[in-house]
């Protein structure tokens, strides 16, 4: 079983990979159906998510927040409830994919994310 606090402090703290079977990989006896099932059953919401981060965050004039966007290609995949036809900017077209954005605090200065 996976709970919302443990998916949060999982983005939290992995900037660079954010896939189901890279947190499954991470905990004890939870496989990559457990996270997809788990994140097609809960609903998000940006505050439910500030409320687990706010904390960690240390603001400081040198901080900023990197967005990025990328849509993970799935043109094979027929069978997957999260793929929808997405403006990929890598191919300069539609194609059929998952979208994904990232947000990325940094401090500052510091090498701290």
């Amino acid at each position: 079983m996976i709970t919302k606090k443990q998916y949060v402090e999982y983005l939290v703290s992995t900037p660079k990979n954010s896939t189901c079977t890279y947190l499954a990989e991470h905990l004890e006896d939870v496989s990559h159906d457990v996270v997809t099932d788990f994140l097609h059953d809960k609903r998000f919401l940006p505050r439910d998510v500030w409320k687990l981060v706010k904390d960690r965050i240390q603001d400081s004039p040198d901080a900023y927040l990197i967005v990025d966007e990328s849509v993970q290609d799935k043109r094979y995949s027929r069978f997957i409830d999260l793929v929808r036809a997405q403006d990929s900017g890598n191919e300069q077209r539609v194609v059929k994919g998952i979208g994904v954005v990232r947000l990325v605090h940094r401090r500052g200065q510091e090498e701290k994310f």
